[in-house]
């Protein structure tokens, strides 16, 4: 009893009720809320913590509180330019009243992953009406994402999840205006999503029927595309119109002969293994890291699988149905006359004599069907010749493989035809048309002889597949919804091939998998689990009295609530949201207290940190070297390159030419930066290793000192137990 009662919470058969909804719907935000609050402790637990990505996006947004930030700062500027309208609009409206941009940051991972996870969970219900696969879809997803530095970033591609599923949910539900909004909202945030999803509303207008592709019947299906691809071209035109002051972006041609895209540059992306590179790869794979993060996600792929056949079969059986229908008729017939013949012929005793002339085969030939031929034309039935058949088609009906095959069935007995090959014998022996038939007399027949084992085999298979499909109920409450499933995937595919021929016009292709393969994955994982689950039910229900039954249901449901909920895997790997905290507070501290306009140059990892923790400007930083646009680019390169020049020569010239160039107000220098294994660390000098860091090496091991050296002691402003600060003032007077 108490199985049926589980049954009834988590797959209700009768009319669903709003309550069961509501409940499974604050389960799944009380869960986004719990992983959110995991990512707010780490966001929270020290000062100088702060977000990879964030690094990036978010430092020069602290100009909305104080314009004098970052003057004249490349960087920044950057950053700012390529920024989407509505992702800036944005933290524009929270600074008015006040609110850090950083602060607000590192809070808005709990708002976005709630939203994501209602709207999965209506996505799913949209898909299978039952309460507990939303549920089980908005949990997974929200793992997978937490195991990832998407929505933690609050970065643009951290509102893509909550806008992009607006767009899906809006969509299934028909709800014009909503879906509208949340296009240009997807728009105004990640631009690229908004390409995937005109191609979803133009496939939307395919329909898969008869072997081929033919144009919707909805009109709404056309409503929608319509002024969904309408308000998408008006988005795109407007960025169009506000392009990046910093192009062109850069080839394929120019990426693939630039170390900044192999293995050991700053944006990794042409890799010697190919596999890896269309497979696997982080911006080139279509494959997502971390995919079937927690490992039950792998489920998901076994719902094309379940579905295909039940589609199938359903499919095959309305094709039987209706054959089953126009042939009754003849079946009729067919037996009536049959019956009658074999009574018949049971009480004639056919005699023939043999012609002296004729050959033993012809002689057996004329035996075995003469008498039935005789016989046939004496019957009540009457058939008249077709005019105009010719004699070959004639012969072709008195001598049907049909009438054959039914009458060697007879109590007569037919003596085999000699000369006849074996080929031809098996022909008859494995006719499929009369097996099918005669199946379904009211007769039983032997098992043919000649049918091979992988012929019964696939009998076999196929019945048991079919009535283990007929056992699973809850596939015919899937809605003709999961379809947005399959249009989510081959959009997603198109626009990775896309990307691929027109590198990197449309950015980076594994963008277009990475994250819609994440959402098809949670929700189609959550399908699967609630058909086994219901399949499981049905199972023990059946023997309700069966105590073993009872036990391995139980069982299942608490591993699958383990799978679910207690994954040590996930809160494992939650103390790894890249979170990067600081090394050097003093060094953050130094800088903030002087000048807002000064410039900084390092090769050190921690003038990645000072944008940020100091509010103050770098010349270039490792984090910063983004080589997609070249305007930008190309200065950022000319940059590092020279200072590197600088740092390691022997002439104290060249440092104070730098200098004065770039206006350069402090140095910082890493303790190692002098020894020949800090050439292989540091990632600006491992990049262009074969360019310039092999003859830095080799210089630092003869014995070579570079200039720089000897003005540490004189010109240091601030020490640590890994950096020196020095002052550009006191480099310009040695």
């Amino acid at each position: 009893m108490y199985i049926q009662n589980i049954k009834q919470i988590l797959i209700p058969l009768n009319t669903l009720k709003a309550n069961q909804k509501i409940f499974w719907l604050i389960l799944s935000l009380t869960f986004a809320t719990i992983y959110s609050l995991l990512a707010l402790k780490q966001a929270f637990s020290g000062e100088y913590i702060v977000q990879d990505d964030a690094r990036q996006h978010v430092f020069w947004m602290r100009r909305f509180l104080d314009p004098e930030l970052f003057p004249n700062d490349l960087i920044a500027d950057y950053f700012q330019s390529v920024a989407p309208w509505g992702y800036k609009t944005f933290y524009w409206l929270f600074s008015q009243v006040g609110i850090d941009p950083m602060f607000l940051n590192k809070l808005l991972p709990l708002p976005l992953s709630l939203i994501t996870a209602a709207y999965c969970f209506g996505i799913c219900f949209q898909i299978l009406p039952i309460p507990f696969a939303g549920f089980i879809a908005s949990v997974l997803l929200s793992q997978n994402i937490w195991l990832q530095d998407d929505i933690v970033s609050g970065t643009p591609r951290a509102f893509l999840y909550p806008l992009f599923l607006a767009v899906l949910y809006y969509l299934l539900r028909k709800s014009l205006v909503p879906f509208l909004v949340a296009i240009a909202l997807l728009g105004l945030f990640y631009p690229q999503y908004l390409i995937l999803t005109a191609l979803i509303l133009i496939i939307r207008l395919l329909n898969w029927e008869k072997r081929r592709f033919c144009l919707s019947k909805n009109p709404q299906d056309y409503l929608f595309s319509g002024v969904g691809l309408g308000l998408s071209l008006l988005v795109i035109f407007f960025y169009a119109l506000n392009s990046s002051n910093y192009e062109p972006v850069i080839t394929a041609s120019q990426a693939k002969v630039l170390p900044e895209f192999g293995e050991a540059g700053r944006s990794v992306f042409f890799l010697q293994n190919s596999w890896d590179f269309f497979i696997f790869g982080g911006r080139s794979g279509i494959l997502p890291q971390q995919l079937f993060l927690p490992r039950i996600l792998i489920l998901g792929l076994f719902l094309p699988i379940l579905f295909q056949k039940e589609e199938g079969r359903r499919k095959k059986e309305e094709v039987i149905g209706r054959k089953q229908e126009g042939r009754r008729k003849k079946q009729e017939e067919e037996i009536h006359n049959f019956d009658g013949a074999k009574n018949f012929l049971r009480r004639l005793p056919l005699t023939f004599k043999k012609e002296e002339a004729r050959s033993k085969k012809q002689e057996d030939k004329i035996h075995n069907f003469d008498g039935a031929r005789i016989f046939l034309r004496r019957l009540p039935l009457t058939f008249k010749k077709e005019e105009g058949r010719s004699k070959k088609q004639e012969d072709k009906i008195h001598n049907f493989d049909g009438a054959r095959i039914f009458l060697r069935r007879l109590p007569l007995t037919f003596k085999k035809e000699e000369g006849r090959s074996k080929k031809q014998e098996d022909k008859i022996h494995n006719f499929d048309g009369a097996r099918i038939f005669l199946r379904r007399l009211p007769l039983t027949f032997k098992k043919e002889e000649g049918r091979s084992k992988k012929q019964e085999d696939k009998i076999h298979n196929f019945d048991g597949a079919r009535i283990f499909l007929r056992r699973l109920p809850l596939i015919k409450q899937i809605t003709p919804n999961i379809k947005l499933l399959v249009q989510i995937f081959f959009a997603g595919l198109v626009l990775f091939v896309a990307a691929h021929l027109l590198l990197f016009k449309l950015h980076l292709p594994s963008r277009y998998t990475n994250h819609s393969f994440r959402i098809i994955l949670a929700i189609a994982t959550a399908v699967v689990l609630c058909i086994i689950l219901d399949a499981v039910f049905q199972w023990v229900i059946q023997q309700p009295s069966d105590k073993s039954r009872r036990i391995s249901g139980l069982i299942f449901m608490g591993f699958l609530g383990i799978l679910l909920i207690g994954n040590f895997n996930l809160w494992k790997n939650f103390s790894d949201l890249d979170y990067q905290k600081g090394k050097s507070p003093e060094v953050y501290k130094f800088f903030a207290q002087q000048s807002k306009d000064i410039l900084i140059a390092s090769l050190s990892e921690e003038v990645n940190y000072i944008p940020t923790f100091s509010q103050r400007s770098v010349l270039f930083a490792w984090e910063y070297a983004i080589p997609y646009h070249l305007g930008y680019y190309n200065q950022i390169k000319q940059r590092a390159t020279e200072f590197i020049f600088a740092q390691y020569h022997s002439d104290i010239q060249f440092i104070q030419d730098f200098i004065n160039t770039y206006g350069i107000d402090f140095l910082i220098l890493d303790r190692q930066a002098f020894i020949p294994e800090y050439v292989l660390k540091n990632r600006w000098l491992r990049q262009w290793y074969h360019q310039m860091g092999n003859q830095i090496e080799i210089n630092l091991q003869n014995g070579t000192i570079p200039a720089i050296v000897g003005t540490i002691d004189k010109c240091s402003v601030l020490e640590t137990e890994k950096l020196w600060v020095l002052e550009s003032k006191c480099i310009l007077l040695e």
